[in-house]
């Protein structure tokens, strides 16, 4: 089995139904290599964006404005680097690491 390097996510719509997602990954030839159904934990409007937020190394703190601690946190790497959850998020921030320093975009609820 050869080794597949993942070169984009895209989340959208499922087929027939406004309300529900898909998350695709590709590869460097733009085949899918994984679909995961989001149905039932993402919702159209649900989520808050906070895009093209800069990660650095060291955890850094990223104030996500929703007034409570969000239960779901998806990351979306824009450049070439791993970004995670890094901390328990709280009712201000989520905690992100990079293994190098990166931009990404996140979804809150």
């Amino acid at each position: 089995m050869s080794k597949t390097q993942i070169s984009s996510l895209q989340i959208e719509p499922k087929s027939g139904q406004e309300d529900t997602f898909i998350l695709r990954g590709l590869d460097v030839n733009g085949n899918e290599v994984f679909q995961i159904d989001l149905s039932g934990i993402m919702k159209k409007g649900g989520f808050k964006v906070l895009s093209n937020v800069s990660v650095g190394t060291t955890q850094t703190a990223i104030a996500h404005g929703l007034g409570y601690r969000p239960s779901k946190v998806i990351i979306l790497p824009r450049a070439n680097a791993v970004i995670w959850q890094s901390a328990v998020p709280d009712a201000t921030n989520i905690y992100l690491t990079a293994s190098a320093a990166a931009t990404c975009d996140i979804y809150v609820a």
